[in-house]
């Protein structure tokens, strides 16, 4: 399977490589523990960071009567 390991963050830099699926199927990254903030009902700055790139921008949808076009309407 491809993997993806982060090189930067300023400017977002990513590695593709590649690894054996069974070496790292049902597996589980958990989020650090010093990326929640102390009240435990939000996140760091850090968190934010890391994620930014992941999320950032929105993707060219065209819509119909508020469906996106490649949704069937068959179904």
């Amino acid at each position: 399977m491809v993997t993806m390991e982060r090189i930067s963050n300023a400017p977002y830099e990513i590695k593709f490589d590649y690894a054996k699926i069974h070496d790292i199927a049902n597996e589980a990254k958990e989020v650090p523990q010093d990326w929640i903030n102390p009240e435990h009902n939000g996140v760091t700055s850090d968190m934010v960071m890391y994620l930014k790139p992941l999320v950032i921008g929105l993707p060219d949808v065209e819509y119909k009567d508020g469906l996106p076009v490649y949704v069937s309407r068959e179904n």
